[in-house]
């Protein structure tokens, strides 16, 4: 199930973090683009605002609406259908999208719906008043996979995974200093439907695996022109609540066991850019962190940016990330026999992720652009014993 076991992303929806906001089928784009503002990946180094994240970061932001009154468009083929629109005042404005898959083509092919289904919506309204920029996003979505395992009605018939997603930011300009503060509650839901004799103290009967994850988290973020160059600077706290469970179904009763998984991150963070010279700008900063459970983590983080042609900057980064993973895989067995032991695994540990990479961007037209980057990555802590990579 993406996103129910050790995950070493980081993958941000306007500061929420959201675990699967991309459908897996490949029927639709991966994101809707005309709600789409800006996206920075970074597989290492990245600045220090950013926790956790030990293999990659996405940060994804949608756009704010365009001034220009009421628009709007829709479309419906045989896979998919479409609707999009996008209201822009003077200092307001609300855009919405919504994407699903649907049995059109399936149906008329055999009369049977397809197995894959999926449905996403995006709702964000904003509101600039020239002292304050304030915006709210809404997003959520369903997944879901026909396994056709035997067991129904007692479990369903489908596999599924949710993602739903609320965030707020308020920005303001204080004399020179620009902060963005941002609030976001997230929420992950996944169900797995298991053959009978997935439990070995059950065997032939269904169990149902579910997962259920909520994150809060709060930002602030500052910058401010400092010597030439520009200091970043920054508090965040971040809470995850985690349960996974397995139920065990007969027509004469259930059996459920749950293993939870809680954890808070307060953290504070520093950097400091500079161009030196006409070709060269020098990035470092520090990051601290309160892990509970886990006590203090501390991370520095650098970057150097050469501009080896007018067209072309070749780039040197390191740094260290720190992020909650858990103990060791938990499977539905464990946790059925844990209601037996009443003694299900509960720890977290707080893993770490060393980074190197050197990149090269390079800009040959308005319409050609090719990276290259290369890197190579040491994990301690992480579930399952991940070893050093490099690509």
């Amino acid at each position: 199930m993406r996103g129910s076991t050790a995950d070493l992303k980081l993958l941000l929806l306007d500061g929420a973090p959201v675990y699967t906001p991309f459908h897996l089928g490949g029927l639709l784009d991966s994101f809707d683009p005309r709600v789409l503002g800006r996206a920075a990946h970074h597989v290492g180094a990245a600045p220090t605002r950013y926790d956790g994240g030990l293999d990659y970061i996405l940060d994804l932001e949608t756009r704010a609406p365009v001034a220009g009154g009421l628009r709007g468009s829709g479309a419906l083929d045989l896979l998919s259908a479409r609707g999009f629109v996008e209201w822009g005042g003077e200092n307001s404005g609300l855009l919405a999208s919504t994407r699903s898959l649907h049995d059109g083509a399936a149906r008329l092919r055999d009369g049977v719906g397809s197995p894959y289904g999926y449905a996403d919506g995006l709702v964000r309204a904003g509101w600039n008043g020239g002292v304050y920029d304030v915006a709210l996003t809404l997003f959520a979505n369903r997944e879901s996979v026909a396994l056709g395992l035997p067991g129904a009605p007692l479990v369903p018939e489908d596999a599924s995974w949710s993602n739903q997603a609320v965030s707020a930011r308020l920005e303001r300009r204080l004399g020179s200093v620009d902060l963005s503060l941002r609030t976001a509650v997230s929420g992950y839901h996944a169900d797995l439907p298991l053959r009978g004799d997935s439990a070995e103290t059950h065997p032939d009967r269904p169990v149902l695996a579910d997962g259920r994850i909520r994150r809060l988290r709060a930002t602030l973020d500052g910058r401010a022109p400092l010597s030439g160059g520009t200091l970043r600077f920054g508090l965040s706290a971040d809470g995850t609540a985690s349960r996974y469970a397995s139920t065990l179904r007969t027509p004469e009763g259930t059996v459920r066991a749950d293993a939870r998984f809680d954890g808070q991150v307060f953290g504070a963070h520093g950097e400091f850019e500079r161009p030196w010279g006409d070709a060269v700008t020098v990035r470092g900063g520090l990051r601290l962190d309160r892990f509970d459970p886990g006590g203090w983590t501390s991370a520095l983080r650098g970057a150097v940016a050469w501009t080896v042609g007018p067209d072309a900057v070749l780039t040197l980064a390191a740094g260290r990330y720190h992020q909650f993973t858990r103990a060791g895989t938990v499977t539905p067995e464990d946790v059925l026999l844990g209601a037996a032991t009443d003694s299900p695994p509960t720890a977290l540990e707080v893993a770490t992720g060393d980074h190197v990479l050197v990149g090269l961007d390079q800009v040959f037209s308005s319409r050609v652009r090719w990276g290259l980057q290369g890197w190579g990555k040491r994990f301690q802590n992480v579930a399952g014993g991940i070893p050093a990579q490099t690509a």
